[in-house]
């Protein structure tokens, strides 16, 4: 499970260090994706990925709109692997699809990462908002 939430800086060549607690989800391959809801990235490892992936091939073949999807979706995620220092490299199309700049948060949401331009993750963290959408979301499927 992934928690909590770090500031990171893009290096000079695209790169950004994984948390160190989250490494130990991502050792081998994972796929770095566009974010589903909003304009960030999204980290699978590689049962989560597995998953997603059985869902999505589920859709009829013949709903285009899901085609159009999936055809968009797949060509923009890639396979990714760490080096040594925790870093992977953020490919050009999805650092400019989250409009990525040097300061990013790199954040735990559950079953995945997310990696989020600072002034986005700023904006999406303000308390008001917050409590809002907690009422709205625990009356709805908890309380």
């Amino acid at each position: 499970m992934f928690t909590g939430n770090y500031e990171r800086n893009l290096d000079e060549k695209c790169r950004v260090i994984i948390p160190a607690s989250y490494r130990k989800y991502l050792e081998g391959k994972f796929y770095l994706t566009p974010g589903l809801d909003k304009e960030c990235l999204f980290i699978y490892p590689l049962l989560e990925w597995e998953e997603l992936v059985k869902k999505l091939k589920a859709l009829p073949k013949s709903d285009e709109d899901a085609q159009d999807y999936i055809r968009r979706f797949f060509s923009s995620s890639v396979e990714c692997q760490m080096d040594r220092q925790g870093r992977i490299v953020l490919p050009d199309n999805l650092i400019s699809y989250a409009d990525l700049k040097e300061n990013v948060v790199v954040a735990g949401v559950l079953d995945r990462i997310e990696i989020w331009s600072s002034d986005k993750w700023s904006q999406l963290q303000e308390g008001e908002e917050f409590r809002k959408l907690s009422k709205k979301v625990l009356s709805q499927y908890f309380i």
